[in-house]
């Protein structure tokens, strides 16, 4: 846009600086500012078009694909689009295709294994998350992917062993951290999961995820008022999360406090209607004890 607008400019310097040999329809202003109106017209539908392409991003990196066939980051870009779009089986396709214009890219290879991640393809993810790493060998973002699919593969040593490695590399990543925990609390290793969530929520103490899972931990170990208090803590910072409000529930029904117990389990329910641990605590309140923490 920018060198139209400077071919315009010199335009009009030269009709200017030519005084005694324009054309006789230049010399009227009424024609002149008719003609630089129709321009700048001109000018802005181009940019119209060009920006109802610019607004959808999958639009914009295919049109950019189609102009650019041979360019790595433009079939990554794609890749990312249809991804964005829950289109997965395209975004591997184009991260594929940016491989093999670039096969010494880590951030496509990480890309590509989110998408089989999310394929539910986890043996193809740890592939190219470990090619990733030959490429990247200290990427935090790469190796928090291939810890998170050791673990969803109950591959628990091998998922520590990489949260570990993260920390090694920085020790204040908050994440890394609350993953390793997490790890931990699922081995029943709770004082070592609750360690390190307490670690991850003194790096970011906003996460309500932290605060739902310390809670997790405390109840765990019978100490219900810090769990509750924990699971307040969680939904301040994220009034919408339906896990806590139903945890919430059942820490007040451990207490004794079916009201407030209830009303958590339906705001639950308010949040996420196909939430059926809520649906099944509602209906057996009264009937037996409470059910269990999520």
């Amino acid at each position: 846009m920018g060198k139209v607008k400077n071919k315009k400019h010199e335009k009009k310097r030269t009709i200017i600086g030519k005084a005694g040999s324009d054309p006789p329809v230049f010399k009227s202003p009424c024609f002149f500012i008719t003609f630089i109106i129709f321009a700048a017209l001109l000018l802005s539908f181009a940019a119209y078009k060009r920006n109802g392409i610019w607004k959808d991003g999958l639009q914009l990196w295919k049109d950019v694909v189609r102009k650019s066939v041979g360019k790595d980051r433009s079939r990554s870009n794609l890749g990312l689009a249809y991804y964005n779009q829950g289109r997965l089986d395209e975004a591997v396709k184009e991260y594929l295709a940016a491989l093999r214009l670039k096969p010494d890219d880590a951030e496509i290879y990480n890309n590509l294994g989110v998408a089989y991640f999310n394929q539910g393809r986890l043996d193809e993810a740890i592939k190219v998350y470990r090619i990733a790493m030959l490429l990247k060998s200290n990427s935090v973002k790469i190796l928090t992917n291939l810890g998170n699919a050791y673990s969803k593969q109950d591959r628990i040593d091998e998922a520590i062993e990489t949260y570990i490695t993260i920390l090694r590399i920085n020790p204040d990543y908050a994440e890394a951290h609350y993953n390793l925990g997490l790890t931990y609390y699922n081995q029943g290793r709770l004082d070592e999961a609750l360690k390190e969530y307490l670690t991850a929520l003194r790096l970011k103490p906003d996460l309500p995820e932290v605060h739902n899972n310390i809670g997790n931990t405390h109840t765990k170990q019978g100490r219900l008022d810090e769990a509750i208090e924990e699971y307040t803590a969680a939904l301040r910072f994220n009034p919408d999360y339906a896990d806590a409000h139903y945890n919430l529930g059942l820490a007040y029904w451990k207490k004794g406090l079916k009201y407030e117990a209830r009303e958590e389990f339906e705001m639950a329910l308010r949040l996420k209607p196909d939430f059926i641990p809520a649906h099944q605590a509602i209906e057996s309140l009264g009937n037996r004890g409470p059910q269990t923490i999520r």
